[in-house]
């Protein structure tokens, strides 16, 4: 009777234990987090360059990559689930490897592909353990969306870096432009000061010629006294003129050189305008393409043991396949473990029992 009872408690634990540690393999595709309390693995804030091949960099959090390279930028991806700032991209045609330092039952990452053609044939996700392959799937993802997210982001970067060298320009030439008129300004009070000393000598010259014409003296007296004066007012006549045509001739130059710079600067606020334009219209494109779908999500594989999973058929080309955000969770203990600790228990708690229910003697 007491037998009975024993399994009856081990078919109520048989059916309470995880169905998944016996479940087939399965493929995973989400655009969710599948897994928001595993272990994650992220690769940017790491201190990796870009570029950089990553092989062991992250062996200390249980798991090592071949094939793939750190890349800091954004192709696209950067509003798709699972990805944030850098990523891990295919360093060349090769299979991408992602090695476990301990067999797991469950592991996904956020996956991207912004070189998908219809021309080349499917990626495919496989899983194994050691050199035994457990599962296999060809990726059913076409993200031809992706593509646009793809293909509009390298020119909604190239119009911000032309609105930027623009408005550079620009700024530059309105500088050239202030610089230019404080010259012409400054032109202009040098040909106010040469006028006036023109003036002041030719008024000095007729005074003393006026003196010299009408002195009444002996002209050879006049001569001495006068004559003297008049040509050292001849001599700065002539220096103030001289000095008066220079400023007029450094003012023309000047402001010659006013009209060019005020000019290319026009040009250069006409071609910021149409900067701003393009700029406009191609980080829309991007934008528009961003909230239309921002691609895939995280793929992966669960329910049996494995120790490496494989993404092929990347082709040649080179940053097809983006990856991020690496979830990895604990394998669960085998169920014949479980069933067999479950059974020690049970045998342990029935030997406690039958002393407690055992009858006491004297």
């Amino acid at each position: 009777m007491q037998m009975k009872r024993v399994f009856s408690l081990v078919a109520k634990i048989v059916l309470v234990l995880p169905v998944t540690a016996l479940a087939y393999p399965t493929f995973l595709l989400s655009g969710e987090d599948p897994c928001p309390t595993c272990e994650t693995v992220t690769f940017d804030g790491s201190g990796l360059t870009s570029g950089v091949t990553v092989t062991t960099q992250f062996a200390a959090e249980g798991v090592t990559f071949l094939n793939a390279r750190y890349d800091d930028g954004s192709l696209g991806q950067s509003s798709a689930p699972g990805f944030s700032g850098g990523s891990l991209v295919n360093a060349n045609s090769a299979d991408i490897f992602i090695r476990f330092s301990e067999p797991k039952k469950f592991a996904a990452f956020a996956y991207a592909d912004v070189g998908w053609n219809s021309c080349c044939g499917a990626r495919t996700l496989s899983a194994y353990l050691g050199s035994q392959l457990v599962a296999s799937t060809d990726l059913p993802l076409r993200p031809a969306r992706f593509l646009t997210v793809s293909g509009t982001y390298p020119d909604a970067v190239a119009a911000d870096a032309a609105y930027s060298m623009a408005s550079d320009n620009a700024a530059a030439a309105s500088l050239a432009v202030q610089s230019q008129t404080a010259k012409v300004t400054a032109d202009q009070a040098n040909v106010n000061a040469a006028v006036q000393a023109f003036q002041a000598a030719q008024i000095a010259f007729n005074l003393d010629y006026a003196k010299w014409a009408t002195c009444t003296s002996y002209h050879l007296i006049c001569d001495a006294i006068y004559l003297p004066f008049i040509i050292a007012d001849l001599v700065t006549l002539s220096n103030a003129s001289d000095q008066l045509e220079a400023a007029a001739a450094q003012l023309q130059t000047d402001q010659a050189q006013l009209a060019v710079r005020q000019g290319q600067y026009q040009n250069d606020q006409a071609r910021l305008a149409n900067a701003l334009n393009e700029k406009t219209f191609f980080d829309a494109a991007y934008q528009a393409a961003l909230a239309d779908d921002p691609g895939p999500g995280f793929i992966g594989f669960a329910g049996a043991y494995f120790d490496t999973l494989v993404l092929s058929g990347l082709g040649s080309f080179p940053i097809t396949t983006v990856i991020d955000t690496l979830e990895m969770a604990a394998p669960e203990p085998p169920t014949l473990a479980l069933l067999g600790g479950s059974l020690i228990s049970l045998a342990f708690l029935s030997r406690i029992r039958r002393r407690v229910l055992a009858p006491i003697r004297y």
